[in-house]
């Protein structure tokens, strides 16, 4: 799946707004997490400190589309995926809600 900076931003652009993030993370914020439901009730969560740039290289994406076109009908609207985990297991397609 092909990524673009406005993809990778969406879930983390979210996350800072509503929680301290940097410097200002620390002690019981580093417990922050935000949690992702699809459509069908799978969850997956994600700790703050996991997409922070001033703690972790690695990204989580929120995709709307892939190689250049729309989602497939059985992943939209939005689909997360965390590309450099081994494990495909906290990727969710048909993003419902996300929450922290």
């Amino acid at each position: 799946m092909a990524s673009s900076p406005a993809m990778r931003a969406c879930l983390w652009l979210r996350c800072s707004r509503q929680q301290p993030i940097g410097e200002k993370m620390r002690g019981a914020n580093m417990a922050s997490y935000i949690l992702a439901v699809a459509k069908d009730g799978y969850r997956v969560v994600f700790a703050l400190a996991e997409m922070d740039p001033t703690f972790n290289d690695s990204k989580v994406l929120v995709a709307y589309a892939a190689n250049g076109k729309p989602l497939p009908a059985g992943q939209v609207p939005f689909r997360i995926v965390a590309p450099q985990e081994k494990r495909a297991a906290r990727s969710i397609r048909m993003l419902h809600e996300s929450r922290s």
